[in-house]
């Protein structure tokens, strides 16, 4: 096995020389090249701390069975909405806490069509761009309040999520990936193309917009969210307990539809649909209605994050956001709602976490999520927090290979 990891580490020095230049490539081949002693001495520890660890694990199981499941998710809103009054003054973790609430909108939106109804896409950034676009031009141009704005830009991402829908009646599997890859860069490339409606690669709201219609150019900015007249998302805390709410409410919303009629048709499509059409499973319906839902929670996420942000470039929505929520999914657990957002948490928090204590590390944050979606494919494929279904598939898969 040295041997194996020695000849791997000197080919994947020799791969990655030209992009990565000398230093960095010896660096990681040396770093894989002891990858055999780190689990030989990760194999020792576990062998030597299995019994206090079993010991400690059942104490908290044990600990934890004696509160009811009601106080403890109060227990947890608790902390989630007193916590950050003592960061109150300390914008940036504040603004680091509302970023991760809102990428768990949108992996809590992707777990639709991939977790529950097990539909591959590889362009979920295209729905978010849509919903915020919407947003920032109906608040810039027509003065749409937020609220108004949030229902039009769900509705937009959720038109467009119908229309996808429409060609995975007959596409499946990697064929359907493709398509919705293609979704995506067409959806960016409008954006970037029609400087006239989205200010294009300068960005929104850097460039006037609607002149080809004769209207004035707006100079305002994106529109606040406002509670009862009052601004009420005027600092980065009202943001944040904003998407909290949203956050809290998806999670309810997703929970009632997982053990919902279509939440069934969902598990029943992921499984086997070939099986589920001919059992009178109306995988039409099951296929369009995942496809529209997910792109109702990116089109929410769209429009707060236009609303936080302000301002809005083509490039913010590329594949690469695309790539970072489909591994939300897959890291959290697919299909596990508490999951997902584990899952979003983790790795929104690794940027954070490499550019405040290991800044030398940041350049290579991607080959980071590689590594761990590659440890998790080996050592725990159903997640860090699976679904119960989910986890007992692939035990027996498991168990039929073995």
């Amino acid at each position: 096995m040295s041997r194996r990891f020695f000849l791997t580490a000197a080919w994947l020095g020799a791969l990655t020389w030209p992009v990565l230049g000398t230093a960095a490539a010896l660096k990681l081949a040396l770093v894989v090249s002891l990858i055999p002693a780190a689990l030989g001495c990760w194999n020792a520890l576990r062998r030597a701390a299995v019994v206090p660890c079993r010991g400690l694990w059942a104490a908290l199981e044990a600990a934890s069975g004696r509160i009811p499941p009601r106080f403890q998710i109060w227990g947890l809103a608790a902390f989630l909405c007193v916590a950050p009054l003592f960061l109150r003054h300390q914008t940036k973790y504040i603004n680091l806490a509302t970023d991760t609430l809102i990428m768990v909108l949108l992996a809590l939106g992707l777990n639709i069509v991939l977790g529950m109804a097990g539909l591959f896409m590889l362009g979920y950034a295209a729905f978010y761009a849509i919903g915020a676009y919407a947003f920032a031009i109906l608040s810039l141009k027509f003065q749409v309040p937020f609220w108004g704005g949030l229902v039009a830009g769900a509705a937009a991402a959720a038109l467009v999520g119908f229309v996808v829908g429409l060609p995975s009646l007959r596409l499946r599997g990697d064929y359907l990936a493709i398509v919705t890859l293609g979704l995506g860069e067409t959806i960016r490339y409008i954006i970037k193309n029609e400087e006239w409606l989205t200010g294009g690669t300068f960005g929104c709201p850097s460039r006037p917009v609607f002149i080809s219609f004769g209207l004035e150019p707006y100079s305002r900015k994106i529109g606040s969210p406002r509670f009862f007249g009052w601004p009420a998302a005027v600092e980065s805390i009202h943001y944040y307990f904003l998407a909290l709410a949203m956050v809290a409410l998806s999670v309810v919303a997703m929970q009632r539809l997982s053990n919902s009629r279509i939440g069934r048709a969902w598990v029943a499509l992921r499984e086997d649909e070939t099986a589920a059409q001919a059992a009178g499973v109306p995988t039409v319906w099951a296929k369009l209605s995942a496809f529209t839902l997910s792109a109702v929670w990116a089109g929410m996420a769209g429009v707060l994050y236009a609303a936080k942000q302000k301002f809005l470039a083509p490039e913010i929505f590329d594949f690469n956001l695309s790539a970072l929520v489909l591994s939300m999914v897959v890291l959290g657990g697919m299909g596990s709602i508490p999951g997902v957002v584990l899952g979003a948490v983790v790795l929104q928090m690794i940027p954070w976490f490499l550019r405040d204590f290991f800044p030398e590390f940041q350049n290579y944050r991607l080959l980071i999520y590689g590594g761990l979606m590659v440890l998790m494919m080996i050592w725990r494929p159903q997640g860090l927090w699976p679904n119960t279904r989910r986890k007992i598939e692939l035990q027996e898969e498991t168990d039929a290979v073995a």
